[in-house]
């Protein structure tokens, strides 16, 4: 059975769908989808990262990865740069929703030239969700820098170092 998927550039709407964690596999899904069109689902898996005991640090990963699944976000959304955001669970903030809109602006701006896109009014994340409660956790001043080959993520994890933080480059 070949069953076409639907243009994504056609769909009036994007969608955070979900974001789960199965601690017993160390395995994040991050699952989007277009309007009528099947689930894009992201796995992210943490083969050697043990589950923490205290319900703290677990709240802080699963806040944690909200703000991954609305970040990762922008290479689903940008197959279709649709003209309205939605979200099934986990709705940002005010806070999160400034720095979401910046970042997908910024973020997709050198895609938009390239491709002649007008993306003024298209990206628009309401602040739907309530304010994140502060979480007190002691943790050591250092960073994870996604290295994706480019020069966006040289820029990071050079700033990081220029700041005097430790950087612990990744890549997935």
């Amino acid at each position: 059975m070949n069953q076409k998927v639907p243009d994504p550039r056609q769909a009036a709407w994007f969608q955070f769908t979900s974001c789960t964690y199965d601690a017993g596999i160390g395995e994040a899904r991050l699952v989007y989808r277009f309007e009528r069109g099947p689930e894009l689902v992201e796995r992210i898996r943490f083969p050697y990262a043990p589950w923490p005991p205290e319900a703290s640090r677990q709240a802080a990963f699963e806040d944690a990865l909200k703000v991954l699944h609305l970040v990762a976000g922008v290479s689903y959304y940008k197959a279709g740069i649709s003209q309205r955001i939605e979200f099934d669970q986990h709705a940002p903030g005010p806070e999160l929703a400034r720095f979401l809109n910046e970042l997908y602006v910024q973020g997709l701006a050198e895609f938009a030239y390239v491709n002649q896109l007008d993306l003024s009014g298209r990206i628009s994340f309401s602040p739907e969700g309530p304010t994140p409660t502060a979480r007190s956790l002691i943790l050591p001043a250092r960073a994870l820098v996604a290295m994706g080959g480019g020069k966006d993520s040289l820029v990071g994890l050079r700033l990081l170092q220029d700041a005097g933080l430790e950087v612990l480059p990744v890549c997935v």
